[in-house]
């Protein structure tokens, strides 16, 4: 395949259009927010806003609890005995288990600590994350204070709707497999770059398409600087590979979580462009995810994208190196042009 087919990838987006499937819970089952007592108003109504958006465009995959930590720390500790009440009181933990789990209690206190640094440093963080929960009958995700929409650093509203959107599809990916066996279903789930590069790519295009048609806000301190997902797409091949130079050898299947993680992040994102190109825009809820289980992820792989894990890593590969990069920065020919270098 050329390298000018790599044009393509970003126009064919795996978000168009997918519809609820049948596992699509009940549309009252509401998603519950669980916000420190410091999270302001406008941050709430944009965290709610923006999963109900998700919501729209992928079907109501529930039940969602969503704990969102502030910049207090006191406020954060209180979340915390807030988390381990509802625990007990749904049944899920005794009051002991839950005190023995430090580590959330600390987590939620380091964030918040983290958080109260930005306006001093001006360094952006964030931490996000789908947590589990599927043994409780329900997922759930937690979320430091979200910089853009809590007006700090300069980090743009657009860049914190993608990570709630990143962080509500793994929820969509999860909701197909039934198995409680957490190794079976990360098996089933498929390696990291497969994970992370659909909840990466469907994140960036579906939130740019719900902007679009004005479901989503842009963000107003930023104006005639438009966030585009081509960008952010351009960004991230530009970083995958300089990462990858560094790793000689190391293949795209073969990532996993922790130092090398971030490749799988962005070249993942890529290669799942790569897919939906290939196979159609709603192959990942239509076809892929709804045989997962039954099929196991490499079966389900290949009756999806029409060709097995292992021709796909090799045909990835192949089309990666055509794709250079100049001294500026830029890539080089066709997919400069449409990276809108």
């Amino acid at each position: 395949m050329p390298a000018a087919l790599l044009l393509l990838l970003l126009v064919a987006s795996c978000a168009a259009s997918p519809g609820p499937s049948q596992w699509t819970v009940a549309e009252e089952v509401r998603p519950e927010f669980f916000f420190a007592e410091d999270v302001a108003v406008e941050v709430r109504s944009a965290m709610t806003s923006t999963l109900d958006a998700g919501i729209e465009a992928w079907g109501n995959f529930g039940p969602i609890e969503y704990w969102v930590v502030g910049k207090d720390v006191p406020a954060a500790e209180s979340l915390a005995q807030r988390y381990c009440d509802r625990r007990v009181s749904r049944g899920d933990m005794t009051a002991q288990e839950c005190a023995a789990d430090v580590r959330r209690r600390h987590e939620m206190r380091d964030w918040a600590a983290r958080a109260a640094e930005i306006e001093a440093t001006g360094q952006p963080f964030l931490e996000a994350g789908w947590n589990g929960g599927f043994k409780w009958g329900l997922h759930q995700f937690s979320s430091s204070l979200p910089p853009g929409w809590a007006g700090l650093a300069e980090v743009r509203i657009e860049d914190d709707q993608t990570v709630l959107l990143h962080e509500y599809f793994h929820a969509v990916q999860q909701s197909h497999v039934t198995t409680l066996d957490w190794e079976e279903r990360q098996r089933l789930m498929g390696p990291v770059w497969f994970v992370e590069g659909a909840a990466e790519y469907m994140a960036q295009r579906t939130g740019e398409a719900l902007r679009l048609r004005g479901r989503l806000p842009t963000d107003p301190r930023f104006p005639g600087e438009p966030w585009r997902a081509r960008d952010r797409m351009a960004q991230k091949m530009r970083s995958g590979l300089a990462m990858r130079a560094e790793r000689p050898g190391l293949t795209l299947g073969e990532i996993e979580y922790g130092p090398d993680g971030q490749i799988a992040y962005d070249l993942g994102a890529w290669a799942i462009a790569w897919l939906c190109h290939r196979a159609g825009p709603d192959v990942l809820i239509q076809r892929f995810y709804p045989r997962v289980e039954a099929l196991g992820w490499s079966r389900a792989f290949e009756e999806a994208f029409g060709l097995t894990p292992a021709a796909f890593y090799a045909e990835f590969a192949e089309d990666e190196q055509h794709v250079s990069m100049d001294s500026a920065g830029r890539y080089r020919g066709s997919v400069s042009h449409a990276a809108g270098a």
